[in-house]
């Protein structure tokens, strides 16, 4: 006798196919504003993207986390494009997050590693 074999229905396979962390669009948003910030010459605009960077990392660190991609993010957030501690661990367990994600890392510069 064979086990069964269980399988989603197509309807909740689309839900969570669907269903994208909210933490993706603000990752997109907060990577535009530190380039912004690193590359304007107006000082008003840099102190407001400045304010809206802080804005942007303080509610991901405040996200209470729902998914795996959620979590995912979370560690892409606090990798802040390698400038976490950068131990052997760290670098190991932000590789995996980006990889989660399907989000090529960035250096600290907003450049592609």
């Amino acid at each position: 006798m064979s086990s069964p074999t269980y399988t989603m229905e197509e309807p909740t396979r689309r839900a969570v196919a669907e269903r994208t962390s909210p933490l993706r669009a603000m990752y997109h948003r907060w990577q535009e504003v530190k380039a912004g910030h690193r590359t304007t010459n107006d000082e008003g605009e840099e102190d407001r993207l400045f304010d809206e960077m802080l804005d942007l990392e303080q509610r991901a660190a405040d996200f209470e986390p729902q998914t795996m991609e959620d979590m995912a993010f979370k560690i892409v957030f606090a990798d802040d494009n390698g400038d976490m501690d950068m131990n052997i661990h760290q670098t190991a367990l932000v590789a995996r997050a980006y990889r989660m994600v399907g989000i090529e890392p960035l250096d600290r510069f907003g450049k592609p590693l």
